[in-house]
């Protein structure tokens, strides 16, 4: 066992709970489900296409909405990840539910952000799906070591 797993037992412990369950929630989770991930991954997408920062416009917002003014630090770095990947079958993957009850609870239970093509989003992973679900695993990386940046801080 290595010094630094013996001398932080606990926080590796917690770093691997965190790690494991975060993970598990980013593979099995729906596509485009996730909070704003419909508005984020258009995002890192643009900047993985080489188009750069989008200028805000709110006569044509994009389809990255409101995330296409945040803090680029996070896109380019999911830009980064996935930018050798086709991803030009994202409309097709993409597709917005029209019926959406989002944040309602109706009778009908049409909570779905978009219209899944489940087969589309199963393992082994391609294009769109494959970008999304790498940024995810990268959001889950960043986030463990957020844990224990926290940790070095006793708070």
């Amino acid at each position: 066992m290595s010094d630094w797993l013996r001398d932080n037992r606990d926080i590796a412990a917690v770093m691997a709970l965190f790690a494991l369950t975060a993970s598990l929630y980013a593979v099995f989770t729906p596509l485009f489900e996730m909070s704003d991930e419909l508005w984020h991954y258009p995002m890192v997408k643009t900047l993985a296409d080489g188009n750069g920062l989008p200028v805000q416009d709110p006569e044509n917002v994009g389809p990255w909405r409101q995330e296409g003014s945040q803090p680029p630090l996070y896109y380019y770095a999911g830009a980064a990840l996935t930018f050798w990947i086709d991803t030009s079958d994202m409309d097709e993957v993409r597709r917005v539910n029209p019926h959406v009850d989002n944040g309602v609870i109706t009778p009908d239970g049409n909570t779905n952000l978009i219209v899944h093509n489940f087969p589309q989003e199963q393992f082994p992973w391609g294009g769109t799906t494959l970008a999304v679900r790498l940024v995810r695993l990268l959001s889950v990386a960043m986030s463990t070591m957020t844990v224990y940046i926290l940790s070095l801080i006793h708070i």
